[in-house]
């Protein structure tokens, strides 16, 4: 009861928690469906997992939005498991990752390997030397001009 109605604080008896509600039971069994305590389980299960993918949806599509900026791969119409995936193979490229095309196609994962992280680092080193090289420069007395 407290992972479908987190707020709810009564404790129910196990009789009194298999109906949970009239109108649930009602529609339920219209299908051929009978609630009991596995129903109810079930239900807790599939709740808690859409719970983890809507805690995570937000950050994984901000990050599907730098992939596509880096990788130049579509990653729009992504799932969040998708996502997941790529940003495992993006962070450590030597873990083994189950092939599933539906997640990530050979070709895409060799790309990821090869270009994703890569790319991002040799930006990121580019723009550290060029900054400190201007910052040295900026330091720097101007040289007396000779004429």
């Amino acid at each position: 009861m407290k992972s479908l109605v987190p707020r709810e604080d009564s404790t129910l008896s196990k009789e009194d928690r298999l109906p949970m509600s009239f109108g649930m039971d009602k529609i339920l069994r219209r299908h051929g469906i009978v609630v009991n305590e596995q129903i109810i389980e079930h239900a807790c299960i599939l709740y808690d997992c859409e719970l983890c993918e809507t805690r995570h949806s937000r950050f994984l599509a901000t990050c599907g939005e730098h992939l596509e900026e880096i990788s130049c791969i579509d990653c729009k119409r992504w799932s969040p498991m998708k996502l997941a995936t790529t940003l495992m193979i993006l962070s450590i490229p030597e873990e083994e990752i189950p092939s599933d095309p539906e997640l990530a196609s050979d070709e895409e994962v060799s790309k990821l390997r090869s270009d994703g992280s890569k790319r991002i680092y040799s930006e990121m080193v580019w723009a550290r030397e060029l900054l400190a090289e201007t910052v040295k420069k900026l330091n720097s007395p101007p040289k007396p001009k000779s004429f």
